[in-house]
């Protein structure tokens, strides 16, 4: 749901059951994600650190059908290299001690579900029968228990090494085709506004590991998963989510509103016909196939930033990829004569555009350091420069001939504007 926008202003003054965020515009939103993987990866080898926190299926409680999740804390660093060419999942194995790894390629496979899966040599199953994750050498002749966690990451590798870390699991993650979520999770469900525009909010923390199998009756699409309570869940198909005050126009069917002057969410199941309110908040989306999970990202989290961002959500890291884009707010220059030099205003960016009326003509914007970008032509040619990244108080110069400006734009970075 790549239209979700998540406020990462401060939050303060918790309270037990609810809380009041000095923010004016959302608080629909995930701000806590534990951080129980710690990895490093260097040169091709992974390492997963000591300390890291992980969950194995281990059968059932005493009750016979409640599923049961070890715990199992890493005591040591443990290593692992790879060498053949393709994505797989990073699992440990507590009865070896050892990392173990597992794809989808022409002679291994990953699933989930009550029925072994078939076809190849090397298969590892997380069997929802005894609530374990299995592995067999042999086609299927025998199943092994290794006492496998969950992934705790998601890896591509090349053929004499692991290439990239693709996904880290913390919070959420994925096998198969079953989808779980873990313990300390932490969202705000929206509950509506103070009568200064405050926001307020219901606070609520998964306590346990939940799981959902995608079944052929998905067929392919994508779902988006809602937090509605502790540990209680909704899933609805993945549309668009507005953030607005005023009742959005919609064509889909099934549509998601956040208002904003209400500080209340709404869903629609007519294409806007009525709206109802929605107690819950996006926690994430996955995308499947034939019953085959293919990717989870998650919706979003309010957190502090460590060294090397790797405590971020797939959304959280497109955010900060994105402030230094360029955004819709923008400022036109005064246009004096060539060879005019100007300082930057803000992080940003800065072009040129005008229109030839002799020849030669040009069209440049010198740079701080000493490099220049422009653009030239004939009479008649409408010459554009490219957009130029420059950072508050930069200063550059703009030089031209034969040309009428037309445009001389500062367009602010997103993250400035």
């Amino acid at each position: 749901m790549s239209n979700y926008q998540i406020n990462q202003s401060v939050v303060q003054d918790l309270q037990t059951d609810k809380n009041t965020i000095i923010d004016k515009f959302n608080s629909n939103r995930i701000v806590s994600i534990p951080q129980d993987i710690v990895i490093t990866f260097d040169s091709g080898v992974l390492t997963l650190i000591s300390g890291s926190k992980l969950y194995v299926p281990n059968g059932f409680e005493s009750d016979g059908t409640t599923p049961k999740f070890d715990i199992f804390i890493l005591q040591k660093d443990v290593i692992s290299t790879r060498n053949s060419s393709v994505k797989e999942f990073y699992m440990y194995e507590t009865k070896n001690d050892v990392i173990s790894q597992w794809g989808n390629s022409s002679f291994c496979i990953i699933s989930s579900g009550t029925t072994a899966p078939t076809g190849k040599t090397f298969m590892c199953w997380y069997d929802l029968n005894d609530n374990k994750i299995k592995v067999t050498k042999d086609s299927g002749a025998t199943w092994e228990d290794r006492g496998m966690s969950f992934p705790f990451c998601l890896a591509t590798s090349s053929d004499t090494a692991i290439k990239q870390v693709d996904q880290l699991f913390n919070g959420f993650g994925y096998i198969g085709s079953t989808c779980y979520i873990l313990p300390g999770v932490t969202g705000y469900i929206p509950k509506g506004l103070n009568s200064d525009g405050t926001l307020i909010n219901e606070i609520i923390t998964q306590t346990k590991v939940s799981i959902t199998t995608v079944t052929s009756s998905w067929g392919t699409g994508s779902e988006t998963f809602f937090f509605n309570g502790v540990d209680s869940y909704i899933h609805r198909a993945s549309k668009n989510c507005f953030y607005q005050a005023t009742q959005p126009i919609v064509k889909d069917v099934e549509n998601y509103w956040f208002n904003t002057a209400s500080g209340k969410y709404y869903e629609t199941k007519d294409s806007g016909l009525t709206w109802t309110e929605f107690k819950a908040i996006p926690a994430f989306t996955i995308t499947f196939d034939n019953s085959l999970i293919t990717s989870l990202k998650s919706c979003g989290v309010h957190e502090l930033v460590n060294s090397n961002a790797t405590n971020l959500s797939d959304y959280g890291r497109e955010i900060i990829s994105g402030l230094g884009k360029p955004s819709d707010k923008y400022i036109d220059l005064t246009v004096g004569a060539s060879g005019t030099t100007y300082i930057a205003p803000m992080n940003g960016y800065i072009y040129c555009s005008g229109h030839a009326n002799a020849s030669p003509a040009y069209i440049s914007i010198d740079i701080p350091n000493l490099q220049y970008c422009g653009i030239n032509g004939n009479e008649g040619h409408d010459l554009t420069t490219n957009q130029i990244a420059l950072k508050i108080g930069d200063k550059f110069t703009l030089r031209y001939s034969n040309t009428t400006i037309n445009a001389f734009r500062f367009v602010y970075d997103e993250g400035c504007s």
